[in-house]
């Protein structure tokens, strides 16, 4: 019975000893790997473009995929959708610089959206850095100190 008490109290001391451990591993699994989705309207000089967005991080690698509509004051509307993988890199705490792996193929489509959107969703190796918060379920998006987009976990 001696035995057994001492097993347990020893399995029961590694595990105190190793949960510190095992939490700051499920926090930084949580940080490095979630899945969003958000919405985006910006528009500028007469021209809009509206989309609804999926962001998903995998430890170091992601995707993005965005499924929009671009209207200019010249009636041109077009459906636009955009799906490419970018790498990404904590630089503190919350400052994720990402790097899109690819780009968009179409120039006119690429000319279209350049005055509304930053290169890192138009052209294959360009960077941007966001600031990450998560609130509850969602994560907010700041790019120059405001809010660029919320974000909601899927």
């Amino acid at each position: 019975m001696n035995k057994k008490i001492k097993i347990l109290g020893g399995i029961i001391t590694v595990l105190v000893l190793f949960s510190p451990l095992l939490v700051n591993y499920y926090f930084k699994y949580k940080e490095n790997n979630f899945s969003c989705r958000g919405k985006m309207n910006v528009t500028k000089s007469g021209a809009e473009y509206s989309s609804s967005m999926e962001f998903n991080f995998k430890d170091g690698k992601g995707k993005f995929y965005s499924i929009g509509q671009f209207s200019d004051a010249d009636n041109k509307n077009k459906k636009v959708i955009i799906h490419f993988n970018f790498t990404y890199l904590y630089h503190n705490k919350n400052d994720v610089v990402l790097v899109s792996s690819e780009g968009i193929k179409n120039s006119e489509l690429v000319a279209l959206l350049s005055p509304l959107l930053p290169d890192f969703f138009l052209t294959k190796q360009r960077g941007i850095i966001f600031e990450i918060h998560r609130q509850d379920s969602n994560y907010v998006f700041i790019n120059d100190n405001m809010p660029y987009l919320l974000c909601s976990k899927k």
